[in-house]
This record gives structure tokens, sequence and C-alpha cells, in this order.
């Protein structure tokens, strides 16, 4: 801070002295002519500062017009991207919950399949096994027969030879 102390010291002495020297003139122009305070190129400077003050307040008034329309846009452009969002979430929800459903049914429907496939096992064993006991019965019945054939005809023999024995 030190450094800077005499830099500081001129400035302000510099910005007093065109101070006071606007002061002077104003003071010399009061003195010289009545109802006028300011001297002519102070009052020239100043007018020529307040057109550009004016030109660029203008200026900025546009600027400002045009970014809160920009502004507008945008919102407006939020807005729906909002509502949009909304959207697709509620939709993604139902998506979600109809998957769930669809899953639900699907691991039903899954194991309503895995029953139903060994349940058909199941009857297909017992129809093998049936159609193999049926074929057993009927070779068993067979065979039954031709020995109650084979007895009858024995027996008949016998019957015969009894009877002419007699």
């Amino acid at each position: 801070m030190e450094d800077n102390h005499p830099k500081y010291l001129l400035k302000n002495d510099t910005e007093y002295t065109e101070e006071i020297e606007r002061l002077r003139r104003d003071l010399l122009a009061t003195r010289e002519k009545n109802g006028i305070y300011v001297d002519p190129g102070e009052f020239e400077k100043m007018t020529v500062k307040m057109t550009e003050l004016e030109e660029q307040n203008a200026g900025k008034m546009a600027h400002i017009k045009a970014l809160k329309e920009e502004m507008e846009k945008i919102e407006t452009l939020c807005n729906d991207l909002h509502m949009q969002v909304e959207e697709k979430t509620t939709a993604l929800i139902q998506k979600t919950e109809m998957l769930v459903e669809t899953e639900g049914r699907l691991k039903n429907t899954q194991t309503a399949l895995v029953k139903t496939f060994r349940e058909k096992e199941l009857q297909q064993h017992l129809v093998d096994y049936h159609s193999d006991k049926e074929k057993q019965l009927g070779e068993q019945a067979k065979t039954l027969l031709k020995v109650a054939d084979q007895t009858t005809d024995d027996v008949s023999r016998l019957h015969d030879k009894l009877s002419r024995k007699r």
C-alpha cells in the first residue's frame, strides 16, 4: 500500500485541480452573465455527454428488451420441455408397471408350463407303463388260452378214452 500512496495522491490532486478549474470557469460565467451558471464549453460538454448517455441508454434498453424477449422464449421452451419430461415420466411409469405385470404373468405362465410339462411326462410314463402291462397281460392271456385249449383238448381226449374204455 505504501507504493501506491504517491500515485493515489497524484490522482486525487489532478482530480481536485480539474474540479477547481471547472468551478472557476462556472463562477466566471456566472459573474459575466445573469442566469447562466455553467461555462458554455462545460455546458456543451454536458450536452454532448447527456446525448451520449441517452444514446447508450436507448441502446441498452433495446438490448434489455431483446434479452427479455429471449428470456421469455427460453422460459416457454423450458416449460414445454418440463411438460414433455413429465409426460415421458408418466409414460415410463405406466410402461414399467405394464412390464412388471407382464413379467408376473410370464412367470406364472412359465410355472404353469413346467407343471403341464411334468404332468404330460407323467401321463406319458403311465400310458407307456399301461401299454407294456397290456402287452404282457395279452401275452399271458394268450398263453393261458393256449394252456386252457390244450387242457380242454387233453380233458376231451381223456373223456374220449374213458368213454371208449367203458
